[in-house]
């Protein structure tokens, strides 16, 4: 994130990795060099729960003790960017579908898809998220009490007394 002298978000600088390029002749281009945006109106950092936080800290918002350790400047002393984290735990699981190339959403992963095209087009697969079954799971109090003192006491502390929060999601996408 880019700041400017009274520490207001202004922009941001990125940079593709190459490591994750869904097609390799975008290599030879300009593609992966170093970029700025600036911002009309506001910066909003979305990049999810395993990511917001390091895109924070690499910013200079944190908690100075882990910046100045990894070599960043302190912008704002912030600890809580980063604390009680709480990973996504995540499978995946492949599977054969008889749905159509046009039915899943890989083309725009793969590059199979134009996306300017689609985007001019309205496709109507830009409107969705690809996951069409999902569930929430909770164990047990019995499930709870076998998986040990360790487990029950996280539960009862972040789950127990929350029904509508979910120890796991299982979701189907089509991809």
């Amino acid at each position: 994130m880019l700041f400017d002298d009274n520490k207001r978000a202004v922009g941001v600088e990125y940079q593709t990795n190459p490591k994750y390029l869904a097609n390799p002749e975008f290599l030879a281009t300009k593609y992966t060099a170093r970029r700025t945006v600036n911002a009309r109106k506001m910066v909003v950092v979305s990049a999810g729960a395993n990511a917001t936080p390091g895109i924070l800290e690499r910013s200079g918002l944190g908690d100075p003790k882990i910046l100045e350790k990894a070599g960043v400047s302190v912008l704002e002393d912030l600890p809580g960017v980063g604390s009680d984290y709480q990973d996504h735990h995540l499978s995946l699981w492949a599977y054969r579908t008889n749905l159509t190339p046009e039915e899943t959403i890989n083309g725009y992963q793969d590059g199979r898809f134009d996306i300017a095209e689609r985007i001019k087009n309205s496709d109507e697969l830009l409107g969705t998220n690809g996951m069409d079954a999902q569930g929430k799971f909770r164990p047990t109090e019995a499930e709870v009490e076998a998986l040990g003192p360790e487990f029950k006491k996280a539960w009862d502390r972040d789950f127990k007394n929350a029904p509508d929060r979910p120890l796991m999601i299982l979701a189907l996408y089509t991809w």
